[in-house]
């Protein structure tokens, strides 16, 4: 049962908000300011959208990059592709691997 003022969150139309977002590429913070407005008014929680926003990226829906950048090594930034994008670079030498940190 919900509580006074809750509203249950509709997955299926914040994925297709967050899909529609996404379209050829975005950033993540570009993504995340495209919809907060819809995201308000939907009553979804930041907590829940990065849930959603991972529960997508790893049920392969779409892809994410995450990168840091020289002058900013403490900071993850994220990228996002539409599902299907394949990514097309040379084999690097070092690659660090962080997870569940959003940067912004």
């Amino acid at each position: 049962m919900q509580g006074v003022g809750e509203m249950k969150v509709n997955k299926t139309l914040v994925k297709k908000l967050i899909t529609e977002n996404i379209g050829n590429g975005i950033k993540g913070v570009s993504l995340a300011s495209n919809i907060a407005v819809q995201l308000n008014v939907m009553g979804v929680s930041s907590t829940e959208y990065f849930k959603i926003l991972d529960e997508m990226v790893e049920k392969g829906e779409i892809v994410e990059i995450e990168y840091t950048t020289p002058a900013m090594p403490d900071r993850i930034k994220s990228f996002y592709l539409p599902k299907g994008s394949k990514i097309l670079t040379p084999v690097v030498q070092h690659i660090t691997v962080v997870r569940k940190g959003h940067g912004f």
